[in-house]
């Protein structure tokens, strides 16, 4: 079987292209090039290396990477749709961030900092029992330039209009 890096698919009207990053028999990810760009999203198996059909380097790693491509779509349509109201939460966020810089003890500070930002990107912004968002470590890397680039130039980094595949190289 030849792995493809392109992932093409129709998402009810709307289609949808992706590139695999890096795909192994229990890793990939997937970057989304159109209609939004930029986002990375990843899966891993944790039970150890598996065997025949269900690793990401056969049919099922097809099929996983659409899923992939599909979450981003969703993630990102609810995060451009959400931005403004985000970006004010954020904008409070960053405040207690700096409030919290204060504190002496640096150990203590990057803990409390650490278990803040989990919470916020993790558990409140986008409230994954609601949603059923559930955001990685390389996602909540992500959306916090979003919101940092969004809150000081008004861009949002992940808005395209058009498809342009050499984007995905």
């Amino acid at each position: 079987m030849k792995i493809q890096n392109l992932i093409h698919l129709q998402f009810g009207d709307q289609p949808l292209v992706g590139e695999f990053i890096e795909r192994t028999e229990v890793y990939i990810s997937v970057k989304i090039g159109y209609p939004f760009k930029g986002w990375i999203s990843e899966a891993r198996m944790t039970n150890g290396s598996p065997k025949g059909y269900f690793n990401y380097l056969s049919e099922y790693g097809d099929a996983e990477g659409e899923v992939l491509l599909i979450n981003i779509y969703n993630k990102l349509l609810y995060i451009n749709r959400n931005i403004n109201y985000f970006v004010h939460m954020y904008t409070g966020f960053k405040e207690m961030i700096e409030e919290l810089e204060k504190i002496k003890n640096s150990v203590r500070r990057k803990r409390i900092i650490a278990k803040l930002k989990q919470w916020f990107f993790i558990s409140h912004l986008l409230k994954p029992e609601k949603t059923g968002f559930y955001l990685t470590p390389i996602e909540v890397k992500q959306l916090e330039e979003i919101l940092e680039t969004y809150l000081t130039t008004g861009v949002k980094l992940y808005f395209k209009n058009e498809i342009d595949i050499e984007d995905l190289d």
